[in-house]
């Protein structure tokens, strides 16, 4: 006879339970409601209520009390209602609609299952601690006698590993922990396959937790029922360490909560054109992973599945197919024989923002491995590292030469239209700029009047954040570094630039340096510009791959040609290096009038812009032009 028979006949000994004579036992004891008899053996019934007959599937629940003896039934019948009780209640917390998501996930990690295991045990130590010192220490010794043989033969029940002969042990079924698998994975907002290696795994330690925390039950019923023998505490050293008051274990993370933290952290410390760029492939991995799903069963192979899924989306899928997951965008797509698709280029952009927001969770100990930073993954878009578009010479030539630049109607709606107008604007001096100061297109539409000056006779553009005092709309930049000053190109000051900045702080127009470029529904004066650039561009170079911040990279590969040190070019163009960092900590870096001298050394052999200096510079500036361009996301606007 094992431990726990033996405990059990040493308890029914001390319980005074027989009687000879039912008749006579039912005239001595109070009735106990919900208890009747059938075929010789007393059950408990109970009506299901109402709000959980959909949950349980019935509307009534009977329990066998296994005996025929009217004395031991109404004994065990208390014991018996209370569970009847925890039943319905655990069904009406299951009823309550989850506002969580589920995560569809095939493995977990075995920290993972700890957790989901540590939670539910300390839970169930909670709950078995409020019912001892609320409700058992008032019960009779004789009632908590039968809660012992109840608990001992429960305890039996959940230790039987395997079915025998005539089911489990005393004749009980074989206990099947499916389902206690099942509430805990719905608890946690996860879906596992009943099949998977973790599922069988969860279950066996979860069988584990319930052999432990009804030991434990055991162990507190031992000091008040007389003659049962000790049941030792804590037997499985797996769950020694936990109890009803231990903290809640280490927190599942999930994609959502990275999210979150990564978005809060740029918010805080990036410019907004930086957390922007981010806005797309959070959205896409969102969709694709959900934010339910933890960050441990996102592993290379699924980041793999997600790019590959991200390979067939449509182009300006959130636009044009709005309201549809990708996989039904797609579809969309090829029922209507629409095969734009994502480039290359842009994968290769989400790859590395996703490499980011990973590499940031790591830093955070949210992961432990960066699931996107893996080899096959960079070798897919490697290609698309090479060395940015630059323009030709001669398409810079072509593009100088366009009636924006010789004469035009006007520059907003009719700036391709041959005219006897050369209005000297942001659209005629913002790629210009862009040339010969290498400055970021933001960091030129954003300018104020009051941001071009002199200091020890070099003329400079300071490109710094904040406002002039006077418009409620600020600068932003983009790092630390951006803020810098840049002296003005001689080959601008040539084409009459300045007078330009003199006209401006005169005709009233506002504070902004080109008060006419309309910022964009984010608020950024470069956005629509950007647009207008594009389609500049693929009118007159329909062949060009170059962009806006092209000219950008032109004007860096011109400094590095014409001998300025890296130093300085990082200090004209607001980059930053961190293996310099105790430089740019000590030292102000160079002088105006030595930043004046490296920038006049970008020079573009056989660029001709003779056309654009004027004889009289003052009287080049051309007036009477609108003030704004019209607010339109068209190529005009």
């Amino acid at each position: 006879m094992n431990a726990v028979n033996r405990s059990k006949s040493r308890a029914q000994k001390h319980q005074v339970v027989h009687n000879p004579d039912p008749q006579e036992a039912k005239n001595d004891m109070p009735k106990t409601p919900h208890v009747f008899r059938r075929g010789g053996v007393y059950y408990v019934r109970k009506r299901v209520p109402s709000e959980l007959v959909e949950v349980l599937k019935r509307t009534e629940i009977r329990v066998s009390l296994k005996t025929s003896d009217y004395g031991r039934a109404m004994k065990q019948a208390p014991y018996a209602q209370a569970q009847l009780a925890g039943q319905f209640d655990e069904a009406r917390r299951k009823a309550v609609p989850k506002v969580q998501q589920v995560a569809q996930v095939h493995e977990l990690q075995d920290s993972e299952i700890h957790q989901l295991v540590a939670t539910w045990f300390v839970r169930e130590e909670a709950k078995n601690e409020t019912w001892w010192e609320t409700e058992a220490k008032a019960l009779p010794s004789a009632d908590l006698a039968t809660i012992w043989d109840n608990v001992t033969g429960d305890l039996a029940h959940y230790q039987t590993d395997r079915p025998s002969i005539g089911g489990g042990l005393f004749g009980s079924p074989v206990f099947d922990p499916s389902g206690l698998v099942a509430e805990c994975l719905s608890d946690a907002g996860i879906a596992l396959p009943s099949d998977s290696p973790s599922f069988a795994k969860l279950g066996s330690l979860l069988r584990r937790a319930l052999v432990e925390t009804t030991e434990r039950k055991c162990s507190r019923l031992m000091y008040v029922v007389p003659g049962v023998p000790v049941c030792k505490p804590g037997s499985d050293p797996y769950f020694q360490s936990l109890s009803a008051h231990s903290p809640p274990p280490v927190k599942r993370r999930t994609l959502g909560e990275l999210l979150v933290e990564f978005k809060k952290h740029h918010e805080k410390r990036s410019a907004a054109g930086t957390a922007r760029t981010y806005e797309v492939p959070i959205r896409l991995l969102q969709q694709f992973f959900t934010d339910a799903c933890p960050l441990s069963a996102i592993d290379p192979e699924k980041m793999r599945d997600f790019f590959d899924l991200l390979e067939k989306v449509p182009v300006n899928a959130q636009q044009r197919y709005r309201g549809l997951s990708l996989k039904d965008a797609i579809a969309a797509a090829e029922k209507v024989g629409d095969v734009k698709r994502l480039g290359a280029k842009t994968l290769a952009n989400y790859l590395c923002n996703v490499v980011a927001i990973f590499n940031f969770g790591k830093e955070l100990k949210m992961v432990e491995d960066n699931p996107a930073s893996v080899r096959f993954l960079r070798e897919r878009y490697s290609e698309e590292s090479e060395e940015k578009s630059l323009f030709s010479i001669d398409e810079l030539n072509k593009l100088f030469s366009t009636p924006l630049y010789t004469g035009c109607v006007d520059d907003a709606r009719n700036y391709a239209k041959p005219g006897s107008n050369v209005p000297r604007r942001g659209r005629f001096w913002v790629p210009l700029l862009a040339l010969f100061q290498g400055s970021r297109l933001n960091e030129l539409c954003e300018l104020f009047v009051e941001d071009v000056k002199e200091e020890e006779g070099v003329w400079f553009v300071s490109i710094r954040p904040g406002t002039d005092g006077n418009s409620k709309a600020g600068k932003r930049l983009k790092t630390k570094q951006s803020r810098r000053r840049v002296p003005i190109h001689h080959q601008l000051i040539k084409m009459g630039f300045l007078e330009y900045v003199r006209e401006r702080a005169k005709d009233g127009a506002g504070s902004r340096l080109f008060p006419e470029l309309p910022p964009d529904s984010k608020g950024y004066r470069s956005g629509l510009f950007s647009k207008w650039f594009g389609h500049f561009t693929d009118a007159v170079l329909p062949r060009c791959k170059a962009t806006f911040h092209s000219f950008r990279h032109q004007w860096r590969t011109q400094l590095t040609r014409s001998n300025v040190s890296i130093e300085d070019a990082e200090q004209l163009g607001g980059w930053g290096h961190g293996k310099r960092s105790s430089e740019r900590l000590y030292s102000h870096g160079q002088t105006l009038a030595a930043l004046k001298a490296a920038i006049d050394r970008v020079e573009y052999a056989g660029l001709d812009l003779g056309h654009l200096v004027p004889q009289r510079p003052a009287e080049a500036v051309t007036t009477g032009f609108p003030k704004r361009f019209p607010h339109s996301s068209s190529p005009t606007a």
